[in-house]
Order: structure tokens, then sequence, then C-alpha cells
């Protein structure tokens, strides 16, 4: 749901970086419960709360402080979203439930619908009318979905490829996804990115480049080839990073830029990973075109293999560090990408079901996961700029003694894989936080992190 000629504010406010003015409604001022309304007992806003729709409800959950995203798919899963707040609200709630009560308290929700409409943001829940079907079948799909478009039915329509890689990527590196990205919209194919520096923007600059002298623009895609997606990782009215504002813009203005955060969500980077599954579940096929050893890339790699889409790569130098991950994936036997044409073939391979595997094609299912698991236990720089990795993340070694919260996460985890969400609800500290520490305890070689999923590393 969105306001009446919401689209034509998000084409304009888009392009400079994150929305200014009053506070979005990621940000909890926009929220936060007023003291009380002139010469009554009620909070302002409360009045019109019965007259709001679902997705006002599922929207105040999401950006509740806390909450992640499985723990709101658990909380959705049993009830509508005005059930679930006003269970949460009343007190009477489980024990992993209750630090939602007090927010939920403090917050009103019809103010913070008035900030998501006011951000120009359509809400989608998940099994209502207008999610994304392609989406919504994934086992991991968001409970509640923001797009900046009301519509969003084309995009499961059309065969979808994900192009991704390093945010340090070469010229090599940017002009194969500018191609690629180009071609592959031109014969009608969705092109899908995080709207990351570097490879991500490339492939959306070259999707949006066909129709800069076309006069049809929009989600129809007519005489532009297939509209773009990006999934961001904050909110979609707050531009991240800003060097990528121009082409978010485009996306915005052409396709359709969706999220799981609600608008004014900050960029926080344990949201990254959550990010990268949904990239994956969107795609018919992952195409890497340019992968440091480690990177946000072969995160998104893990998932598309978890859920058996086509992975491919890029070729690249085997003296550039660039293309060191791109290269391990054609090693394991991922398909390699030397034009479009390669990219079609897969596509037409996953229409009758059949997704072009990696390591399963060598008999090895589990070789390229122990590989990324084990590059990940040593630093590698992914080349300046943001990293999906937070920046409170230490360098220290495999040894050594293990202290404060990075202790207290580490005697959370067993030898079975937990999601970041169920580390967060048993050490009871902040997201952020915990996805810090997880990071730290992982260059040091003593936990693993698969797909969103993080286990004690079984080799200490």
């Amino acid at each position: 749901m969105s306001a009446p000629g919401a689209r034509e504010q998000r084409g304009q406010s888009r392009a400079h970086g994150p929305i200014r003015g009053p506070a979005p409604a990621g940000s909890g001022e926009a929220c936060r419960k007023p003291a009380m309304a002139r010469g009554g007992s009620v909070p302002v806003g409360m009045p019109g709360a019965g007259t709001l729709p679902e997705e006002a409800f599922g929207a105040a959950l999401a950006g509740l402080p806390g909450m992640t995203p499985r723990l709101l798919r658990m909380l959705l899963s049993s009830a509508s979203p005005r059930a679930a707040w006003d269970r949460l609200g009343s007190g009477r709630v489980s024990r992993q439930h209750a630090r939602l009560v007090g927010a939920v308290r403090r917050t009103d929700v019809d103010r913070c619908w008035q900030a998501v409409v006011s951000a120009g943001a359509s809400v989608k829940l998940l099994g209502a009318e207008g999610y994304p079907s392609c989406l919504g079948s994934d086992p991991e799909a968001p409970a509640v979905l923001f797009s900046t478009s009301e519509d969003i039915g084309w995009i499961c329509a059309r065969p979808r490829v994900a192009v991704v890689g390093t945010r340090s990527a070469t010229h090599y590196g940017r002009s194969v996804a500018f191609e690629l990205g180009g071609e592959l919209a031109a014969r009608g194919v969705v092109v899908i990115s995080g709207l990351a520096r570097g490879v991500d923007c490339a492939a959306h600059d070259g999707a949006v480049g066909r129709c800069v002298d076309e006069p049809s623009r929009g989600p129809s895609g007519a005489g532009c080839g297939a509209p773009p997606l990006g999934v961001a990782g904050g909110g979609v009215d707050v531009v991240y990073p800003a060097s990528s504002a121009q082409v978010w813009s485009s996306v915005v203005q052409l396709g359709a830029v969706i999220s799981e955060a609600p608008p004014g969500a900050p960029p926080n980077p344990w949201r990254f990973p959550q990010r990268n599954r949904i990239i994956a579940a969107m795609s018919h096929v992952v195409v890497v075109v340019e992968s440091h050893e480690v990177g946000g890339a072969l995160r998104t790699v893990e998932c598309a293999m978890q859920r058996g889409v086509s992975v491919m790569a890029v070729p690249g130098s085997v003296r550039s560090p660039a293309s060191a991950g791109a290269n391990a994936l054609l090693s394991e036997g991922c398909a390699p990408v030397r034009d479009v044409s390669d990219i079609l073939v897969a596509l037409d391979l996953a229409g009758a079901g059949r997704a072009i595997s990696c390591s399963q094609a060598r008999g090895q299912p589990d070789s390229l996961h122990q590989q990324i698991s084990a590059s990940r236990a040593t630093p590698a720089a992914e080349g300046g700029g943001h990293h999906e990795r937070s920046p409170e993340g230490g360098h220290g070694g495999p040894g050594g003694d293990v202290s404060g919260l990075d202790a207290s996460v580490l005697s959370c985890l067993g030898w079975e894989p937990l999601a970041l969400d169920a580390v967060v609800e048993s050490c009871g500290a902040k997201v952020g936080s915990v996805a810090a520490a997880l990071d730290r305890l992982e260059r040091r070689g003593l936990v693993r992190g698969i797909g969103g999923w993080w286990q004690r590393d079984g080799r200490r």
C-alpha cells in the first residue's frame, strides 16, 4: 500500500542519498508514542488504530528495536500482524518475546504508518495478495516486505538473474558486469543486485542504460527490456552507498527496490548477509563476475546452493585477487560465463527445473562450502570502502583468550548450526553487537558461518 503520487516523489528524492526531514519509520523517533492528547487520556494517533490496515501493524513490528527476520516470521506464522501486536502489548507472551513488550507499548502504530506512507513505500505481507510468489515460497521469506513500487508482480513473471561481485571491482569486472546487465535486460531478463558499489552497480547501470533515450519507462519495461530489481540492505528510502545514488534512482523509476527493513532503517552491517538470502531466493541464476576469496558475493553463492539455484562465474586472471573467488568457483565445477548466451542457456535449464550446480557436478557437495569457510578464517580485504562486516571486528589470530561479549557469544554456540536470530536471543545482546562478535570469532577460526547459520568450528 502506498500514497497516491508516491512514485513521482520517489523518483525525485532518491537521487541525493537518505531522505531528510521528519524522522523515518526505521529511526524509532517517528513511531515513538507522544505523551497525551490535549484534553484526553488517550495517546495521540491511537483513535485511528482501529482503521489501520494489517500492513501498518506489520511495518511497525518490523521496525521494533531488536526485531530480527526470524523472530518476525515466528510472530506472524500463527497470528495476523494486528493480533501479534495486541498480544505483545498485553504482555502475555513467552520469555523470548518479552523484550519486545516495552517497545510495543512505546510505539504509536499510526505515526509509524504515516512515516511509511510519507516515504512512498509499499508494504507486502507474506501470503497476502501482491507479495511476490517467487520469494514467498522460500523457507526464509521475509514476513514483511517493503518496496518502492506498489506493483511488484512483474518480478516473478520474468526470468531473473542476480549479478553479484566485489565492491572493489577492476575495470575488467565493471565492464563485464555492465555488458551482461545490458544484454540480459534487453532480452527480457530481470537483473537483480544489492546495489552495492562495484559489480552490482555496474550491472544495473548496464540494465538501465538502454532506457536513457527511450520514451517508455516503468515496470512494464516497454522499449527498455526487463525492469531492474534492487535488494537493499537498509530501508528502501536510504540510498547506500551515496555513490550509488544515480543508479539507485534509475532502478526505482524503471523497476523497484525492495527490502525487509522498514523505511529509514540504516544499512547496519548485520543486515547485508540477511539481504543476500533474498537475492538468491529471487533468482533463477546467480552470476559472480568478480569476487575476492572472502566477500558478500560468496555468501550469496552459499544461499543459492542451499536453494538449488544455478551458480555461474566469469573467469578472471589468475594474477588478479579480485577474481580469486570467482576462479575458485570455476575450479569447483561452476559453469563459466563467456558471454550472455551462456547465461541464457542456464536460464533455459532452470526453467526446466535443472539447476547448474557447482561442486555437485564433481560429486563433492560440501567441498565448496568447506573452502569458503576455511578462507573466511583468515582476514582478506575487499579493497577499501564498506565491507559487509561490522566495523567493530578485530584482527586477532586463531589463538589467545576470548573475553567479554565474544566469550558470551561463543558459549551460546554449539556444534550444531544456529541462525543469527537464535544466537541473539540466547545471548540477550543487541543484533549488531552479536554480529560483530561472530565476525571476530570467525576471523580467529573459532566459529563458522554458512548462509546465515553459525556454529563452532569443528576443526578447533
